[in-house]
């Protein structure tokens, strides 16, 4: 379990992983994505709490089997939960 806040960019990024659990964080006033997965394999969203992120709260890119379960997303500039180019 972590606690981020006030980031300058996203709260926590994967980006080109294989097998990557982000599970029970809390992630508040991210300055973009408050979680981003880009261009991964195997990669599981679950039990995350995401409070006032500038873009999307959850964001998936680019990624062959993503699971994005038992989030809550309050608060965010642009979607809540948005997924592009993806298998899932």
């Amino acid at each position: 379990n972590n606690l981020v806040e006030n980031t300058g960019l996203d709260g926590i990024e994967i980006s080109g992983s294989t097998d990557v659990d982000v599970t029970d964080n809390t992630v508040n006033f991210a300055g973009y994505h408050g979680i981003s997965a880009y261009n991964s394999t195997n990669v599981l969203i679950d039990g995350n709490a995401v409070d006032q992120s500038a873009r999307h709260g959850i964001h998936g890119s680019g990624i062959v089997n993503l699971d994005i379960t038992d989030n809550t997303v309050d608060e965010s500039g642009e979607d809540g939960i948005n997924v592009a180019y993806s298998d899932y």
